[in-house]
Parts: C-alpha cells; structure tokens; sequence
C-alpha cells in the first residue's frame, strides 16, 4: 500500500471564502479512508499474529485460563465478546469513497470555515 500524500489546505484554493474547494474535499475523502483501512488493517495484524503465535487458544472452544479468570476478575467476561461486523464492513466495501464522501465534505466546509474565521491549526 502506497503512503497517502498529504496535502495541506491551502484557503485561498476556493473561490469562497469559507467553502473547500474539490481537492480539499478529496484529501479528506483520502484521509478518511485512509484512516479505516488502517483501523482495520491494525485488528486484522493482532488477529493473525495471535493465530500465528498461539492457535490452540485461538481456535480452543473454551476461552482459556488463567486469561478467562483474570478477564472476569476485572469485571469483563470475554466469552460474551462479539466482533461488530459494521465496526470492520465500511474498510471492506468497494464503495468506501463514496459511502464517506459526504462525511468528508462537512468535515472540509468545517474545515475551510475555520480557515476563513482565522482559526490556528485549522
């Protein structure tokens, strides 16, 4: 995977003041993309690591001890734990750029309106 270029919101790219112009909405799409590939791809590494490392406790039908015993001492009981499919669906669909684009496009109007007002580290 390429890195993601970075390009910095200029406020003088739109014609008005306070309105991102299209490449600022599409960095935003960028990062925000970007950013759930990588909260995916950071589970999926720790998934296979611990398969790799440890697949009879993976793949055991019981949670195992002494982790199930220090799991509940806390409070948590890990046998009640389900992966949330939504949590991880959005980085697998072909249609990311699209489900996110109108997320991106508030995010860069908030963006260039903070801009315009003067806002630092805007």
């Amino acid at each position: 995977m390429s890195a993601t270029k970075v390009i910095p919101f200029n406020k003088h790219a739109s014609k008005r003041p306070g309105e991102p112009s299209e490449a600022e909405i599409q960095q935003t799409v960028d990062f925000l993309v970007h950013s759930e590939y990588i909260q995916f791809s950071t589970q999926l590494e720790t998934a296979r690591e611990m398969w790799r490392h440890y697949r009879d406790m993976v793949e055991a039908p019981e949670y195992p001890e002494p982790f199930l015993s220090a799991e509940l001492r806390d409070g948590h009981d890990p046998r009640e734990f389900e992966v949330d499919p939504d949590c991880y669906d959005l980085a697998l669909d072909p249609a990311i750029r699209e489900i996110l684009k109108p997320q991106a496009i508030e995010f860069a109007k908030q963006r260039a309106r903070n801009i315009a007002a003067g806002f630092k580290g805007a």
